[in-house]
């Protein structure tokens, strides 16, 4: 598949089921064999447990927003650097509502295949969210 219509898949994965929380396009954009490796989870999470996941961000930042800084394929391969955005009003990996505003800079690596995304690498700064949130000292 070219690589802009790869870049497009990954423009409308993020846009619409990760912003936009349309996880009933789960099927049309992610492979059967979807892995999610998301770092500090034991092992990759399937397609199937993907959208309790994916729900978990919008119920502690409700105004939770993923924007594409930038996008670059190559073959089946698309990079995305990203900004991650929100205000923590839910809990999140345990830490109570704070009402603070996080901005996080971040990478994912996608792999399509057959039109549809089959594995996923995201990278974000955790500490720096963590620090944010009041819940870590500062570097």
């Amino acid at each position: 598949m070219p690589a802009e219509e790869n870049k497009q898949i990954v423009r409308e994965f993020i846009e619409e089921v990760l912003n936009r929380q349309r996880v009933d396009l789960m099927s049309e954009l992610l492979a059967p064999d979807y892995a999610l490796h998301f770092p500090g989870m034991p092992g990759p999470l399937k397609r199937e447990a993907f959208p309790v996941f994916i729900a978990s961000f919008p119920a502690a930042f409700p105004d939770f927003h993923l924007a594409v800084e930038s996008l670059i394929a190559e073959g089946d391969e698309v990079a995305v650097r990203f900004v991650l955005s929100g205000t923590h009003q839910g809990e999140f990996m345990g830490i109570a509502p704070t009402g603070k505003k996080v901005e996080v800079p971040g990478h994912v690596f996608y792999r399509i295949r057959g039109g549809k995304i089959v594995d996923d690498r995201p990278i974000f700064d955790r500490a720096l969210m963590l620090e944010q949130l009041g819940a870590m000292q500062g570097r």
